[in-house]
């Protein structure tokens, strides 16, 4: 790395490739390009630079027998591989995909990532986005940017479909109706609502099937959980997702790995709700 904006490559190699891409964006015509335009150009060369370099790995020595032009021709490509993956899911994902009535993921999942698909331009803005992915997923996705990070997302998506599909869809919408009775119109994640009211069932060995909490049920919750330090019930509920995963996913550690991003936010929620006295908050049904 150096501080050609974090590529190892010259800055003369650099502003080659960009004026090729330059000379492409205006059809060959002689009228020069905006600053801004270069500029963005340049972000893109970096874009798949880094892109190539990632797959290269650490050997900076295998990175360096390529020059910058062939290197970012591979980045492009891998690019393009990722965009056809990006495709597989989306086109696999809305076989049977079920949005439970929250309107954002709708718009975000199936509206937004197609808009994505038909607006992405791999040569002259790969670093670009597009969406702002407004359905809140349960992996922190903030350092990606372009494909790498709709990609990443719709890979969320489709833990998110699949752990959710092996329940009811009138189970799944009962209980985001008692966490909110206009929930369609919020911007938070299903898995998250929908894993705390399962944590109650796990907790008190209760099966999945025999809906509602009980008085005394929502104490010996709140008994076990505020018995332990913050520390210990992370550890406790990421032990009853290990639990879920092997008894209803086959062990599916993908799955698993992805629920676990949320053990943090979940036990500062659960504690937080059981410390006020409100137990019913989380565990709904």
């Amino acid at each position: 790395m150096d501080n050609n904006g974090g590529s190892i490559y010259r800055k003369d190699e650099l502003l080659e490739i960009v004026a090729g891409l330059a000379n492409r964006f205006v059809s060959g015509d002689s009228t020069s390009i905006s600053y801004e335009r270069a500029e963005a150009l340049m972000d893109g060369v970096l874009y798949c630079l880094n892109e190539y370099e990632k797959s290269a790995g650490n050997n900076s020595c295998v990175r360096k027998k390529l020059a910058a032009g062939e290197a970012y021709e591979l980045g492009c490509q891998m690019i393009l591989n990722k965009v056809c993956q990006l495709k597989e899911i989306y086109n696999r994902m809305t076989e049977s995909f079920d949005d439970y009535g929250m309107v954002c993921l709708w718009d975000t999942a199936i509206t937004g990532i197609a808009e994505f698909l038909k607006r992405y331009d791999v040569r002259f803005l790969p670093q670009e986005t597009l969406l702002t992915l407004d359905y809140p997923v349960l992996m922190d996705i903030s350092g990606l940017s372009g494909v790498d990070a709709v990609l990443e997302y719709i890979r969320c998506i489709e833990y998110e479909q699949q752990f959710l599909g092996k329940f009811d869809d009138r189970y799944i919408r009962t209980i985001l109706r008692q966490y909110h009775q206009d929930y369609e119109s919020l911007f938070e994640n299903i898995c998250h609502i929908i894993t705390m009211n399962l944590l109650g069932h796990i907790i008190l060995r209760k099966p999945l099937n025999d809906r509602g909490f009980t008085e005394a049920e929502l104490q010996t919750i709140c008994r076990i959980i505020m018995e332990q330090t913050e520390e210990d019930t992370e550890k406790y509920i990421t032990g009853c997702i290990q639990s879920l995963i092997e008894k209803y996913y086959s062990g599916n550690f993908l799955l698993k790995k992805y629920l676990n991003g949320d053990v943090h936010a979940m036990t500062i929620r659960i504690r937080f709700n059981l410390s006020i006295g409100h137990p019913e908050k989380v565990f709904l049904l």
